[in-house]
């Protein structure tokens, strides 16, 4: 599977347009940013594509080219940290403690009231 940055898009451009051009067999997703104002393509885009047999990453990118887009290859942000950005993963501690035992720990945790 490759993963594939677009930009140069013009503003009528859609999904069937990106198919087209790639002219490859299995196209995942395409991901297009919209002006939902204006109603067109603000000239960026996504792709994720599977290869077949014979088809490889330099005829794509020659198809993107070629219609006159910028190419290249997407890459994640290293800076981007799930811990952050997601929710925390539930590690299910709790279903193993009875009633009474979840009481005690949840007033464990809580800050003593001074007067």
């Amino acid at each position: 599977m490759i993963d594939i940055d677009l930009s140069g898009l013009p503003k009528e451009c859609d999904d069937t347009t990106i198919k087209q051009v790639a002219n490859v067999r299995h196209v995942i997703s395409t991901d297009i940013k919209y002006d939902n104002f204006l109603g067109h393509c603000k000239g960026d885009g996504r792709v994720k594509i599977r290869l077949n047999e014979g088809e490889t990453l330099e005829m794509v990118r020659a198809n993107f080219i070629r219609a006159g887009y910028q190419v290249k290859t997407h890459v994640e942000d290293p800076r981007k940290k799930p811990i952050v950005t997601g929710a925390g993963k539930d590690d299910g501690s709790y279903k193993t403690m009875s009633a009474k035992e979840r009481r005690d720990y949840a007033l464990q945790t809580k800050a003593p009231v001074v007067f």
